[in-house]
């Protein structure tokens, strides 16, 4: 309460005998223990929230009592409770700012013309702030939602609210179990040209029925709904309806009904476009169940559905928790923090109304300025992609309205604000130092930088027993476990086509001799021709058998031979480069890793340590060094261990699995370990940890999105 009881301006209004407008309803809700009251302007639809103490006030407004009577009835009433006039002043000022009273004075014509401006300079400054989002308000659909609503009042029975819940519940289980087929689905279908065209003509149809969920829920409970129309959302039309008369309802579950409804429809949708999918074979019904499915699930998971974003889920969780307005308190509340413990403005007021407000305003507003930011990111990527300058704008908007106007705000708040008049040296120096001292932490500081990626156990290419040409695995000269010395043959390959055309070879060898020592004697120029001709074709014989000595894979090294499927090896057929076993001598083995291009140059610069921890034995860290490291970067993959299929991170080509072929190019990287077990399979699994040393912030953010721009648009 203001220590003023008295204010020197109370004389300018004392006389004054205001009411409220015939537009105004007033609606009263209980918020965690608390009563509050909801004045609601039915002409624009905007609602203001009052607690007792000014509803008392508000509710004496009946054009016929003076400003100064009613104080007298409040003193009465309320005694040391009563507001000060300094606090009916302000009271005054916010209802005839929001345009809620009038009064018996003449009205000054050229102050509503000047309130208008400032309404529509506010309506285009939302604008500037969010030019992702415009709307264009199309229908009234009032009479049509009060026509139809008692055919569709049986969508929100119990019973079907019970079948939308099993109906999740068996949705969810069919996507677990069939996982791999949906993701194989997307991978190989979800960005083709005529996919697109289908997403283009289901999404506005699935997004009508959403808002008519809202829509229907809305008048269910007594609502009204007077505008409905498009969104354009990066540049694209979706439908959206207003429904605001439904934050009047008393009871928080018919709110909370209302904001989900459109979750509850985009998710049946999804569901049945689920089993749809599933049961139907490869076409276009298949493909319409997927991208229903894919519109409705995306949608309520990451947008809708997601209370980090002024959507749907938000709604459903500041009525869940009891915490009205919570995106814009959660803001007020660190203006609040800021001002009363850093700048030391002990008038400043709390948007805290109830206990437990505090934890939901600090964990809600730092949750959600994060995930904003990775979204407006996602869509500057994106749009930068299709359209460079423009976004390159757009993140130039995105600096300025995140970062530049916040600091803009408040370096003037500081400076020009009135109530800082006998704080302003202590404002300014605590603002300045927290300046530097965030320049100074994320600019300068050294914080550790590392790499982290797997690998698997590796051996040397002489240890490795592979095929160098392709052909059916004969008869095994040597068994698994038993030693070998260098040179000792392990298998012999066999290729009938190939000894087929060495024999054609030689044949037609034998052919040109004889037919070059008949010419040679009458003919020389034919005989010339033969000549290189025999040339030619032995030189090809050479070539053939090369390849046939290829066929005898012996050992390059002594040690233990290891031949893990020994039992299925006979009369396998084998490609090129293929491993069938390897040769153990005694040395440690080694981890290949497979780095992706954004990471090479740091490992190309300072490495501090490298640890690494085997999944055999992951409580136990080994130290690595850096052995060796490819040139040139490949698209090809060594181990399907490492890729998303077989439980890695590196994503292949859906299209040529079976030959691991990368979709982002990467470098091999050979460490050199001591593992304490001896034994260690080949292809076992490591985790690695390149240390860097230290590393300001600020640089390593800029090299992840230099890199991110490299590779994204190759800039």
């Amino acid at each position: 309460m203001n220590d003023n009881l008295f204010s020197p301006h109370w004389y300018r209004i004392a006389e004054l005998s205001p009411k409220l407008h015939s537009h105004i309803e007033i609606h009263r809700h209980d918020y965690r223990g608390l009563i509050w009251y909801i004045i609601e302007d039915t002409s624009n639809g905007r609602n203001h929230r009052f607690n007792p103490a000014a509803y008392q006030f508000i509710g004496q407004l009946d054009g016929k009592r003076t400003l100064q009577e009613i104080a007298d009835i409040l003193a009465k009433q309320l005694g040391d409770f009563a507001p000060t006039q300094e606090e009916m002043i302000q009271l005054m000022g916010q209802l005839y700012n929001a345009d809620l009273i009038k009064t018996d004075v003449i009205v000054n014509v050229e102050e509503l013309f000047d309130r208008q401006s400032r309404h529509d300079q506010t309506k285009i400054n939302q604008q500037f702030i969010n030019p992702l989002s415009q709307k264009v308000p199309l229908w009234d659909p009032e009479d049509f939602l009060a026509k139809y609503i008692g055919n569709v009042s049986w969508v929100f029975s119990v019973w079907l609210g019970l079948i939308w819940f099993l109906l999740m519940v068996f949705t969810s289980l069919q996507a677990g179990t069939n996982w791999e087929k949906i993701t194989h689905h997307f991978e190989i279908n979800a960005l083709e040209p005529d996919n697109f065209l289908i997403l283009f003509f289901l999404y506005p149809i699935i997004k009508i029925l959403h808002e008519l969920g809202h829509a229907f829920a809305t008048k269910l409970h007594g609502g009204e709904v007077h505008e409905m129309g498009v969104n354009f959302m990066l540049f694209m039309p979706v439908p959206y309806v207003n429904v605001s008369s439904s934050s009047n309802f008393r009871n928080k579950y018919d709110r909370i009904l209302v904001s989900s409804a459109g979750i509850l429809v985009e998710t049946f949708l999804a569901a049945l476009g689920l089993l749809l999918f599933l049961s139907t074979q490869p076409g276009i019904l298949q493909t319409i169940g997927f991208n229903v499915f894919l519109l409705g699930g995306v949608s309520s998971l990451f947008f809708n559905g997601n209370p980090l974003l002024k959507y749907d889920g938000y709604y459903v969780l500041a009525d869940a928790i009891d915490v009205p307005n919570l995106f814009q308190r959660s803001g007020q509340y660190w203006r609040y923090f800021s001002q009363r413990y850093l700048l030391g403005l002990s008038q400043a007021a709390t948007p805290v109304s109830a206990s437990g407000e505090t934890f939901w305003f600090i964990v809600y507003s730092i949750s959600s300025l994060f995930y904003r930011l990775s979204i407006l990111w996602f869509i500057c990527v994106y749009i930068t992609d299709k359209f460079f300058s423009i976004g390159v704008l757009l993140a130039l908007w995105m600096v300025a309205i995140q970062i530049i106007l916040p600091i803009y705000k408040a370096v003037t708040f500081v400076l020009k604000n009135p109530s800082l008049s006998k704080k302003r040296n202590r404002a300014a120096l605590t603002t300045m130092s927290l300046g530097l001292l965030t320049v100074g932490l994320f600019g300068f500081m050294p914080v550790p930088a590392y790499t982290v990626t797997e690998g698997v156990v590796w051996l040397p290419d002489d240890a490795l027993i592979k095929a160098e040409y392709d052909g059916f695995i004969g008869e095994l000269q040597v068994k698994s476990n038993q030693p070998v010395q260098k040179g000792d043959v392990v298998v012999r390959l066999s290729d009938d086509t190939l000894e087929t055309k060495a024999r054609i070879a030689r044949a037609k060898l034998i052919e040109l001799q004889s037919q070059f020592r008949a010419e040679r004697e009458t003919n020389l120029v034919k005989a010339e021709i033969v000549k290189e001709e025999y040339r030619i074709t032995q030189s090809e014989l050479e070539h053939l058998n090369r390849k046939i000595s290829t066929l005898t894979i012996k050992a390059a090294k002594d040690g233990q031979i290891l031949l893990p499927d020994v039992d299925d090896l006979p009369g396998q057929y084998i490609h090129h480069g293929e491993v069938i076993g390897y040769i153990r001598d005694g040395y440690p083995p080694t981890i290949r890793m497979a780095v992706i291009q954004d990471n090479i140059g740091q490992l190309r610069g300072r490495i501090a340590d490298i640890k690494v921890r085997l999944s055999n034995h992951p409580n136990d860290e080994l130290d690595a060094t850096l052995l060796r490291l490819t040139p040139e970067a490949t698209n090809k993959l060594f181990s399907p261990a490492l890729a998303t299929t077989g439980g890695g991170k590196i994503q292949i080509d859906p299209s040529q699995p079976k030959d691991l072929v990368t979709l982002q190019k990467i470098f091999w990287v050979d460490l050199a370990i001591k593992p304490k077990d001896a034994n260690t399979p080949l292809g076992t699994r490591a985790y690695v940890r390149i240390n860097h040393g230290g590393e300001a912030i600020s640089k390593q953010w800029y090299r992840r999105i230099r890199q991110a721009f490299l590779r994204q648009f190759n800039v």
